[in-house]
């Protein structure tokens, strides 16, 4: 499936067909609807991108090959809710006045930054059952990660193989992404 479905006259899309029963809305008849690009994700790690780690982190397989599988599988980038303001209601209760979304990113002692990423609901989840995934292909999170300024997309930061694509690597898995 392509990276983008906006606008993208070869994505696959749901046609939405009218019934002379009466049960559609006319208003909808010939509508296309396009399919999620991830519509099969069952939350699981990509198989070959798995495979990859688990090499790397036996020290068998190698930083290019799980860059290779990371750049076309899709990892799931944790989003959180911020809140910006609050106020306090004539019942005394706290109550979110307005909030955002924001990826979430570690600083390292050196002072890197890295935009998390993980292979799996089961590891995100892990990490922050309150985050919610936001799925893209491994490349568009490494150009993601060089949009917001961040050194490294960090995959996996609690394991079971933690991967940081970091430097010149981070670079060229950007650019194997679509804009």
């Amino acid at each position: 499936m392509s990276p983008t479905c906006l606008g993208n006259p070869t994505c696959p899309k749901l046609r939405v067909i009218s019934h002379d029963e009466g049960v559609s809305d006319p208003r909808f008849d010939g509508v296309e609807i396009p399919v999620p690009r991830f519509a099969a994700d069952d939350g699981s790690a990509d198989p070959v991108l798995a495979e990859a780690l688990r090499l790397f982190g036996k020290g068998v397989g190698s930083r290019e090959q799980v860059n290779i599988a990371l750049g076309a599988a899709r990892v799931l980038v944790p989003m959180v809710a911020l809140l910006e303001e609050a106020e306090i209601g004539a019942d005394g209760i706290l109550r979110d006045k307005s909030s955002s979304m924001a990826t979430v990113s570690m600083v390292g002692s050196d002072g890197r930054r890295a935009l998390l990423a993980f292979t799996s609901m089961e590891l995100m989840r892990a990490f922050n059952r309150e985050a919610r995934p936001a799925p893209a292909l491994g490349a568009e999170a490494c150009r993601s990660a060089l949009e917001q300024g961040d050194d490294a997309l960090l995959v996996d930061c609690q394991g079971p193989v933690r991967f940081a694509v970091t430097a010149s690597d981070l670079v060229e898995l950007a650019s194997r992404s679509s804009t």
